[in-house]
């Protein structure tokens, strides 16, 4: 049987998880992640709190979600400390379903899609159970195509009913802290990540977001360190060069443009910033990743 995972913030970016079904402990995670696959969350206990293309999202228990996983996305707190269950499918696999029209724009347009309720409860779980002791140990590529199949099968009855969940108001979202959704520190980490992807972009300091929040920004900046394993400034910085990453790929912007969008006050410092995350200029990247056929679908 597989171990549970966790996210590796040292995963290449972009890097293809496959078809998989795994159990995750519920672990923050450290850093933004994009991979293109269509991703699969059922969280058998309470739920959780992420960002997918700087939505704020409350996600609930028991009900299946499924999101383009190109989109920038995270987990940032859970209800429950029970581990998850976390599925990618291939998208030129997903594509080649002929799923729902609709349902498949959707999804590459970057929405957020859930089961309407928690009714196939029961049965996603016991699927989800199976195909993860089936895809845990080197299965064969016939069980794989049975797994698929299923998988396949389970989206179209998604397609038949389901909601969008990035459609709720944030600020209501926020405002129901304080009423047993959220512990108090992940409440505090939910509106420190939430003010940092939606002010990334402007000049920025621990100072502001303590304040925005509501924390001295030593206290913060402690939060941070110990669940993203950070610095604020430090935070800031990475959700920029995620933003950075995503323009380079999917538009033909000009470097300087996307650097100022990204909130970088010169060149220079978002040549160094970029180049000490990535290891190579923001030229070489765009040129590594930038013909992957990213933009020929739509994103958010």
């Amino acid at each position: 049987m597989e171990t549970l995972k966790k996210f590796n913030p040292n995963r290449p970016d972009f890097a293809p998880y496959g078809l998989t079904c795994e159990k995750w402990l519920p672990i923050p995670a450290s850093r933004l992640d994009r991979h293109n696959e269509i991703e699969l969350l059922y969280f058998p206990e309470g739920g959780s709190t992420i960002l997918v293309n700087n939505n704020l999202l409350q996600v609930p228990g028991h009900r299946l979600i499924v999101f383009w996983a190109l989109l920038p996305h995270k987990t940032i707190s859970f209800v429950s400390d029970k581990e998850y269950f976390t599925c990618t499918i291939p998208l030129y696999m997903f594509l080649s379903w002929a799923m729902d029209k609709h349902f498949q724009e959707m999804l590459l347009q970057g929405e957020v899609l859930a089961a309407p309720d928690a009714s196939n409860r029961r049965m996603d779980e016991l699927q989800l159970n199976q195909w993860w002791a089936e895809m845990g140990d080197s299965p064969s590529e016939s069980l794989q195509a049975v797994v698929a199949d299923e998988m396949r099968v389970r989206l179209k009855r998604l397609a038949l009913n389901c909601e969008i969940l990035n459609q709720q108001n944030s600020n209501e979202l926020m405002a129901k802290r304080g009423k047993g959704i959220y512990t108090e520190e992940s409440d505090k980490l939910t509106r420190i990540a939430y003010f940092i992807a939606t002010h990334f972009n402007r000049a920025i300091k621990a100072k502001d977001i303590g304040e925005a929040v509501g924390l001295h920004p030593d206290y913060a900046n402690t939060l941070c360190r110990k669940a993203f394993g950070c610095t604020l400034h430090e935070c800031v910085l990475r959700e920029r060069v995620n933003h950075v990453e995503r323009m380079l790929i999917t538009t033909d912007l000009p470097i300087t443009e996307i650097s100022a969008r990204c909130g970088f006050s010169t060149i220079a410092r978002f040549n160094a910033t970029f180049l000490k995350q990535k290891g190579c200029t923001p030229s070489e990247y765009r040129k590594q990743f930038g013909s992957r056929g990213v933009s020929a679908a739509r994103v958010h």
